[in-house]
C-alpha cells in the first residue's frame, strides 16, 4: 500500500444500511473489525419526542410526555460517523458513499453556513456531536457523529438534556438533566457551562451563526452579571474536581457544604460538574449523618451519572440506604 493510500478514507455500511462509518485505515486491524458486533446489532431506538417547527429556530425537539431526570428522551444510531479531522480531498468520497435515504436525511439537516461552497463539511460542523476515540485508532484522533433527530435539539445555556455516546451499541442518547414537561422543548448546550455571557455569544455567533436568546442570556443586565459570577465560581469548583481536590472527603466539611447553595442556584446543568460535586456532597452529608440531605444529593448524583454514563454508578443504593455507606456519621464528634 502506498503512503498516499494510507490517507484514503475507508467506509463501512452495515447490512441494514442504517449509517455510514468513515474511518482512516490502520495497518494492524480495521476499525469495523475492532468494533465487531456493535456495528451490526439491531439498535433499540427510543423516542419520547417529536420534531416540529420553532419560530426563529427552524425546527426543534419536543417531549411528547413528562420525562423524569436521568430518563432517556431519545436513543438512535448516527447516520454518519467520521474522523474529526478530514482531509479536503476526502469530503467528496463521503457523500458518494451514502445510500440515498441517508444522503437525503443528512442534507435535510441545518447548515449554519449556507453561503459556503463546502456544504457537506459545513453540515457536519453545524450538527456533529462527539463519539470520542475509536478502539485501536486513538492515534488517528477522535471521531464525531451526525444524527437524524438528536441533532435537531437546539441550544440553550440552561439546557434540560445531556448527550451520551455508547460505543457498545454504537448509539447516541439524550437524557433529561431535570424534569421535562410534555410539550416542552428539549435543549442541550453546545458549550461548556462555565463560559461567561460575552464569550458564549461570541462562540455561538462565530461557530453556529446565531445570537442566543435563551432564558439565561435574556436576563436583565444585573441578573446576567450575577449569573456570570455564579459561572465563575462553578468554574473554580470544576477545576478543583479535575485536580482531584474532591476525590476524598475533605477535612473542612463546611467548605464543601458551601457548594450546596451555589449548585442549587446555578443556571446550568453541567453534567460532569454535577456528577462529581453532587456525589461528593452526598458523601459529606453521609459523614455528617444528615440523611435527608444525603439522599437529596445522592439522587442528584444518580441522575447526572445516568446522563453521563448510562448507569446509576451505585448511587441508587445510597439513595435507598445512606446509613450503609462507609462514611456514615464519620464526621460526627
Amino acid at each position: 500500500m502506498s503512503a498516499d493510500r494510507n490517507y484514503c478514507l475507508r467506509f463501512f455500511i452495515p447490512p441494514d444500511k442504517s449509517f455510514v462509518l468513515a474511518y482512516w485505515p490502520n495497518a494492524q486491524k480495521s476499525l469495523p473489525e475492532r468494533l465487531g458486533a456493535s456495528l451490526t446489532l439491531s439498535a433499540a431506538s427510543e423516542c419520547r419526542y417529536q420534531i416540529r417547527a420553532v419560530p426563529g429556530k427552524g425546527v426543534g425537539m419536543f417531549a411528547t410526555e413528562a420525562i423524569a431526570p436521568g430518563a432517556v428522551i431519545s436513543r438512535e444510531r448516527p447516520i454518519l460517523v467520521t474522523p474529526l479531522l478530514l482531509l479536503w480531498n476526502s469530503i467528496g468520497h463521503i457523500s458518494s458513499s451514502m445510500p440515498e435515504h441517508i444522503r437525503d436525511a443528512f442534507f435535510a439537516l441545518h447548515n449554519c453556513k449556507p453561503s459556503s461552497s463546502a456544504q457537506l463539511q459545513d453540515i457536519i460542523n453545524t450538527n456533529a456531536l462527539h463519539v470520542d476515540y475509536m478502539p485501536g485508532h486513538t492515534e488517528l484522533g477522535p471521531y464525531h457523529g451526525v444524527f437524524k433527530d438528536i441533532c435537531r435539539a437546539n441550544h440553550s445555556c440552561n439546557p434540560n438534556a445531556g448527550y451520551l455516546w455508547d460505543l457498545a451499541t454504537f448509539t447516541g442518547a439524550l437524557r433529561a438533566t431535570r424534569a421535562i414537561a410534555a410539550g416542552e422543548e428539549v435543549n442541550i448546550s453546545y458549550l461548556e457551562a462555565h463560559i461567561l455571557y460575552a464569550e458564549r455569544q461570541e462562540r455561538l455567533r462565530d461557530r453556529w451563526s446565531f445570537i442566543c436568546k435563551c432564558p439565561v442570556c435574556s436576563l436583565p443586565p444585573a441578573a446576567r452579571a450575577e449569573n456570570d459570577v455564579a459561572r465563575q465560581n462553578l468554574s473554580m469548583v470544576l477545576r478543583s474536581v479535575v485536580a482531584g481536590v474532591y476525590d476524598k472527603l475533605a477535612p473542612d466539611v463546611l467548605a464543601q457544604l458551601r457548594m450546596t447553595k451555589l449548585l442549587e442556584d446555578a443556571a446550568d446543568r453541567d453534567v460532569y460538574l454535577w456528577r462529581a460535586v453532587a456525589g461528593q456532597l452526598a458523601r459529606t452529608y453521609c459523614a455528617l449523618g444528615q440523611r435527608a440531605d444525603a439522599v437529596k444529593w445522592a439522587r442528584k448524583a444518580m441522575e447526572m451519572t445516568l446522563v453521563g454514563t448510562g448507569t446509576d454508578g451505585g448511587w441508587a443504593a445510597v439513595v435507598a440506604a445512606p446509613e450503609k455507606t462507609d462514611v456514615w456519621r464519620s464526621q460526627v464528634k
